[in-house]
């Protein structure tokens, strides 16, 4: 197993659920840019491996909770190190990995993503549904967590279908 890249207080990160949430509302930011914009960018930065326009849109202190696979067990990354490390792990585990995003939904200062992972890695495929939650101030994302269930995603925003 991996030793964490850095260890955090999750409370710092805001990770308690919000007292309302609103689905659909994306919040405009300072940088002209809603919160789903931001996350978008992530993604689209993400399936180019572009690990410093991903960092452009993260806090310095952000911290990405990955799923757990068959390939890696649960480890966190924190800060733009962090993610730089998250990266090198993805071409370590994986020969192909890809992110396809098909809803997105704003609940105050979190955006949610639901869609699919296909991975292909260590003689193993997966393709598996996944959900996203990203927070967000200032325009930066500050925490994000993969889920498997939609339901695990929606509950830590405090929503329902």
């Amino acid at each position: 197993m991996d030793p964490p890249v850095a260890v955090c207080d999750t409370r710092s990160h805001g990770l308690a659920r919000p007292r309302t949430a609103t689905g659909g509302v994306p919040v405009t930011e300072s940088s002209g840019l809603d919160n789903v914009e931001v996350v978008k960018r992530v993604f689209e930065a993400f399936a180019e491996r572009n690990v410093d326009a991903m960092a452009d849109l993260l806090d310095p202190a952000v911290l990405f909770e990955p799923a757990p696979t068959f390939a890696r067990p649960h480890r966190s990354y924190l800060g733009h190190s962090g993610m730089r490390q998250y990266f090198d792990d993805l071409s370590e585990s994986w020969e192909r990995l890809e992110v396809n995003v098909q809803e997105y939904r704003s609940a105050g200062n979190y955006v949610l993503a639901f869609g699919r992972i296909y991975a292909v890695g260590g003689g193993s495929v997966a393709d598996d549904p996944a959900s996203f939650v990203w927070r967000l101030e200032g325009g930066k994302v500050v925490w994000g967590k993969v889920f498997r269930r939609r339901g695990e995603a929606l509950d830590v925003v405090g929503l329902s279908e």
